[in-house]
């Protein structure tokens, strides 16, 4: 097949806006990402996806092998504030433009008949930025305070548990205009987790490589999984606070999918490696009833336990009242669904945002009573430094395909 464009006819024989491009993966196409006002970027296994554009109304495509919608939400919800200001509190739209490849050799653009053909010129690699770049936004003594503050709430009966965030930042020319250079590096570097990228205008781009699926759906049957406690090797897990929190987020899933599932099965709890930490883990599978699109369990689900606290309504209070700071879309979700309904949303987790000259990287950790705010802010510090090896290794040009 030659790498100029050629039309795709479904098994139905109805000619659909799909073609046959150049390149071997949909990456190759990642510096018309950066180019445009919006955008939206995904790497998990061997979907590569590069959306490009609002079609407003109309669909790229109905085909139903590929993503033909795309969003997300910020953590609460609301508006942006702070280094996120601009930013909405929830996106979706279907994209004038996707390359889409599956790791087979062959890249398709759905939507735009004008748009390129071919893969544009190669972006200048990413260039390294060392862990000592960044400083914490937030003091210790601020973290501290509003740890004990947690820690206090609870015992008095306010809460159970509340995740508490923080960021550090980074001076970075123009680091705005270099996401579609990082996010190859974030890809090669984190191959189990999901590599995403959104980009709002001139807002900044929010990347990241999620360890987190917040729920994936499958001709009617979905996935999800309970993601929480943290600890440097699988065996440090087994304590009554690491399996404490992780319960927290079972039961948050059962509770807020039973209504729309019929049968909710859950296998777990086991060990699962991020980057270079663990967590307890538990699987879930049931069958959707109808009339349940991936968009409106993403929204049933979040914020999870594991990124929020428990019970949600009174840790989402605390949290607005004493993290000094607006965490954005830290810790929301994106994704992407299909003609179908079908499609895949992660946890804004192990992320970043790269916006004027700055990039800013988040993380969090979870309070309980017994929490000690020292070990708590190391155990984010950890969390941070996956983001900063990332970020810390260098890349390779974009022209070619990337591994």
């Amino acid at each position: 097949m030659t790498a100029a464009a050629q039309p795709y006819r479904s098994p139905r024989g109805r000619s659909r806006p799909v073609a046959r491009v150049a390149g071997v993966d949909a990456w190759d196409y990642l510096p018309l990402a950066q180019s445009d006002e919006t955008a939206f970027v995904w790497s998990r296994g061997d979907l590569r996806v590069v959306a490009l554009g609002d079609a407003g109304p109309e669909q790229a495509s109905t085909d139903e092998a590929w993503p033909s919608e795309v969003g997300g939400r910020s953590f609460t919800g609301e508006p942006g504030r702070d280094e996120w200001a601009g930013w909405p509190g929830a996106w979706r739209a279907r994209p004038r433009t996707i390359y889409a490849s599956r790791g087979d050799g062959e890249v398709w653009r759905l939507g735009d008949p004008m748009s390129p053909a071919r893969p544009p010129a190669a972006v200048d690699p990413w260039r390294a930025l060392p862990a000592t770049a960044f400083s914490p936004v937030e003091p210790v003594e601020v973290w501290i305070d509003a740890t004990r503050a947690a820690t206090a709430a609870i015992g008095a009966g306010a809460a159970e548990k509340v995740v508490l965030a923080r960021r550090e930042v980074a001076s970075l020319t123009r680091a705005s205009e270099r996401a579609s250079a990082l996010l190859p590096v974030l890809r090669q570097s984190n191959p189990e987790a999901v590599t995403f990228g959104i980009k709002l205008g001139d807002r900044g781009w929010f990347v990241g490589a999620t360890p987190e699926t917040l729920i994936e759906l499958d001709d009617g049957w979905l996935r999800t999984e309970a993601l929480a406690g943290t600890h440097a090797r699988p065996e440090g897990l087994d304590n009554p606070k690491d399996r404490g929190e992780h319960q927290w987020v079972v039961d948050g899933i059962e509770s807020a999918l039973g209504p729309v599932c019929l049968g909710l099965e859950k296998l777990g709890p086991t060990s699962k490696r991020a980057g270079h930490l663990y967590h307890w883990q538990t699987r879930f599978r049931g069958r959707v009833a109808p009339g349940n699109g991936l968009f409106d369990l993403a929204h049933r689900l979040h914020p999870t336990a594991a990124v929020g606290g428990t019970p949600r309504a009174e840790a989402l209070d605390f949290i607005a009242a004493h993290e000094p700071r607006d965490r954005g879309w830290y810790a929301g979700f994106t994704g992407w669904s299909n003609a179908r309904g079908d499609g895949h949303a992660v946890v804004g987790l192990r992320s970043a945002l790269l916006r004027d000259d700055s990039i800013y990287i988040y993380a969090g950790a979870g309070i309980v009573r017994a929490s000690e705010p020292e070990k708590e802010w190391r155990e984010t510090a950890a969390k941070l430094e996956t983001c900063k090896r990332s970020l810390a290794a260098s890349g390779s040009a974009v022209g070619g395909s990337v591994s």
